[in-house]
């Protein structure tokens, strides 16, 4: 689609969407989604993030967010400090913020197991999610997953038994036909109804129950996902985290895509230099459909 744009004798055939039907264009975010496809209005590129400041969020410490029915849109913004990078547990603890409602819902859960409804635990963890950029690195997906696991086992005081603990979020990463289960369904990890020394996780999504043993060993733990892996769901809070190891990967389409996956609340923690390169940098693409397009209308 993308291509078929920039071929000059389809250009009388575009048309333009200005009306969003998921933010109102006077909201935080529905802003923010403004300033990224408005971007070639800001000149020079050394003012874009003053130009974001004054128009969208001011960079400040990333406060905790309580959600609530009703509540307007909220923009954060928070540069990583170069000197504290070194060792970022604070940083980490403050990601986890997100995630101290699912940690209630879930200790109730054990005290209530009989009577509390269980929806009430996956909406918890619904609700927030961590979004990242690349996998690896002190903010990437296996850093920070780790980082949540040891959290909220220590909040639970629970012993993860074969990887397996109450409350471990995961996601599937390929089909598997045998257990009815796709490439990006998430569970969440339960004691066994029936088998207290056991667990299985439920999938919210298919309303089905699997014996964490049958699970393959590899699959992901799912506090972060990576902004790709996000496409298609929506959270009402998105904490998007990213340093400057990132920078490579960054651009436009990521950075919005990243930011629409929210329907209230996006706290960005972000290198400085990094989130400029996002909001600067459009996708190349090198498919060949131009080409073969532009010679065919000659």
């Amino acid at each position: 689609l993308a291509d078929l744009q920039q071929v000059p004798a389809l250009k009388h055939n575009h048309v333009q969407l200005v009306t969003s039907r998921r933010f109102n264009a006077e909201a935080k975010i529905g802003q923010f989604a403004g300033f990224i496809q408005h971007l070639s209005d800001v000149k020079p590129a050394e003012d874009i993030l003053a130009a974001f400041e004054q128009q969208v969020a001011s960079a400040q410490t990333l406060q905790s967010i309580q959600l609530h029915d009703n509540m307007s849109d909220l923009v954060q913004l928070e540069y990583l400090n170069d000197s504290l990078l070194h060792e970022p547990t604070a940083y980490y603890l403050q990601l986890m913020q997100g995630y101290v409602p699912y940690v209630n819902a879930l200790k109730q859960y054990r005290e209530q197991a009989a009577s509390i409804d269980l929806a009430k635990v996956i909406q918890a963890f619904d609700d927030y999610r961590i979004l990242v950029a690349i996998r690896f690195g002190k903010f990437g997906l296996d850093q920070i997953n780790r980082f949540a696991e040891d959290w909220l086992t220590t909040q639970l005081m629970v012993v993860p038994v074969a990887g397996w603990y109450l409350g471990r979020p995961v996601m599937m990463t390929y089909n598997d036909y045998q257990l009815g289960l796709s490439n990006g369904d998430i569970g969440i990890c339960f004691r066994h109804r029936t088998q207290s020394d056991q667990f299985e996780v439920y999938f919210p999504s298919l309303d089905k129950w699997v014996a964490a043993n049958r699970l393959p060993k590899n699959i992901q733990t799912a506090f972060a996902l990576t902004i790709h892996k996000s496409q298609g769901s929506e959270f009402k809070h998105t904490a998007i985290v990213f340093d400057a190891s990132a920078e490579k990967i960054l651009s436009q389409e990521l950075i919005y895509t990243a930011i629409t996956r929210a329907k209230n609340v996006v706290s960005l923690l972000v290198d400085r230099a990094a989130f400029l390169q996002s909001l600067t940098q459009r996708t190349a693409r090198k498919s060949g459909l131009v080409k073969k397009l532009i010679m065919i209308s000659f």
